[in-house]
């Protein structure tokens, strides 16, 4: 448990300090590559549109997405789960 906790805030602190970093184009083509695999969308056609950078409890990063016709809310956890879900109009 212990051990888990430690991953969590490690990778929270890594997750957080490689957004604020020069490297958000990276960053960004990691998570639209990451969406892309979990969405109907290929990359090219994906569209970051919110994404606050912050993890929220548990190690927990949600941002959502577009491609033409299609939304999505992703969220991923520090041990590489990725989920995305349709979102309404």
């Amino acid at each position: 448990m212990r051990q888990d906790r430690r991953l969590l805030i490690i990778t929270a602190i890594f997750l957080t300090l490689f957004s604020m970093s020069g490297c958000t184009s990276a960053y960004y083509r990691e998570m639209i590559k990451a969406s892309a695999d979990h969405t109907q969308c290929k990359p090219d056609d994906l569209v970051i549109v919110d994404d606050t950078g912050t993890i929220v409890g548990g190690g927990i990063h949600r941002w959502k997405v577009e491609c033409p016709g299609k939304k999505y809310q992703c969220t991923g956890t520090s041990m590489k789960a990725i989920e995305c879900h349709s979102m309404p109009d």
